[in-house]
């Protein structure tokens, strides 16, 4: 039940992103306020959808839930507590789900953070996030979702990668993740500047 929640959290969260994607940007177009004001709802409700996923799919490794198809390519029972949450960003479908919860976070302090901006521009900047989001999302269900169950459930993991079990596994890739999904925040402001005609 766990991944089937986990895979309806992100479902949810790819129509939650196109509406934040898309509506206000067009309410910025046409000056209609109550769909710019989707944008930071949104952005939150996103970050909160987000959350719960990444929080699901850590409770399926340290749960050892090797009906997960992801978490028995990348765990085992022998592998200690601090790997085995870590091994949640140590492949390709938790690393991109680790990717698309940091450009929540960030959309959502943007949404927190950007009351000095117009309403307009604030409403811009946060759909382009969304489209980003969205994107992402859609390539993550489509073809990396981490919550893919395997039946019949094997009895034990294969394990992480041992060039991944060292201790700066579990502060590396957040902290790198972070910085790079960033950009996108200057790259919302750069378009949403563009949009509006607005280069100051």
């Amino acid at each position: 039940m766990t991944a089937e929640l986990g895979s309806f959290c992100l479902v949810l969260a790819l129509c939650v992103t196109l509406l934040q994607g898309i509506l206000p940007l067009i309410g910025a177009q046409t000056g209609r306020t109550a769909w710019m004001s989707l944008a930071r709802p949104a952005a939150t409700v996103s970050f909160a959808l987000l959350l719960l996923a990444f929080g699901l799919l850590s409770w399926c490794f340290y749960d050892n839930d090797f009906s997960v198809l992801y978490v028995a390519q990348n765990s085992n029972t022998l592998l200690p507590l601090q790997f085995r949450l870590a091994a949640v960003w140590g492949g390709h479908e938790g690393s991109l789900l680790l990717w698309v919860f940091m450009l929540t976070g960030w959309t959502f302090a943007i949404s927190v953070l950007s009351k000095q901006l117009d309403l307009a521009m604030a409403s811009r900047v946060l759909a382009v996030l969304g489209l980003i989001t969205a994107s992402l999302l859609l390539f993550v269900l489509c073809t990396s979702n981490p919550f893919e169950r395997l039946l019949p459930a094997a009895e034990n993991g294969r394990d992480l990668n041992p060039l991944l079990q060292d201790p700066g596994l579990i502060i590396h890739p957040p902290m790198l993740y972070m910085g790079y999904v960033g950009f996108s925040v200057a790259f919302a402001l750069a378009i949403a500047s563009l949009i509006s005609g607005q280069l100051d």
